[in-house]
């Protein structure tokens, strides 16, 4: 996962996480798209729920590993949401685990809160938490990918 620039292109595939990230709406262009990703079932570790409940869209969009897509939201505080640090992390690792690709490294130290890595945890999260039920629903996704999928998130900070 990157952080997104603020560059609109015609690209990009832009999905807002409800509900703070409608906040993010004045520079996301004409075609968005929602998702609810719950900080909440980060934080209760609802893994399989929240790969269960992704759009359908969302796992296209992310298959042809373009890094074209972003996700927006927006914390109450100064900071990046953990539905984007920790859950879109998690999503991005789970796939690379059913499709067959390398965990892409993280770019910048984003999927932390307090100095805490979260990567071995969500790869532990993947092997030992994940129904199969979950596993062949992205695993169906796989015919579709052309690389790996490559997120760039949007925490509405520092963005004109």
């Amino acid at each position: 996962m990157v952080k997104w620039d603020g560059v609109l292109n015609a690209y990009h595939r832009h999905w807002i996480n409800l509900s703070r990230g409608v906040g993010c709406a004045d520079h996301t262009g004409r075609h968005v798209q929602y998702m609810r990703l719950q900080s909440t079932w980060c934080e209760q570790r609802r893994w399989d729920d929240i790969l269960w409940t992704i759009p359908t869209g969302f796992y296209v969009d992310i298959s042809d590993g373009s890094g074209n897509v972003v996700v927006h939201d927006q914390s109450e505080r100064q900071r990046t949401p953990r539905a984007l640090w920790q859950g879109l992390r998690f999503v991005e690792i789970a796939c690379c685990k059913s499709w067959g690709y390398k965990i892409p490294e993280l770019v910048e130290a984003n999927n932390s809160r307090g100095g805490k890595a979260m990567d071995q945890y969500l790869l532990g999260v993947w092997d030992w938490e994940i129904s199969d039920r979950t596993k062949t629903l992205l695993g169906y996704y796989k015919k579709f990918t052309i690389a790996p999928p490559q997120i760039m998130y949007c925490d509405g900070r520092g963005i004109k």
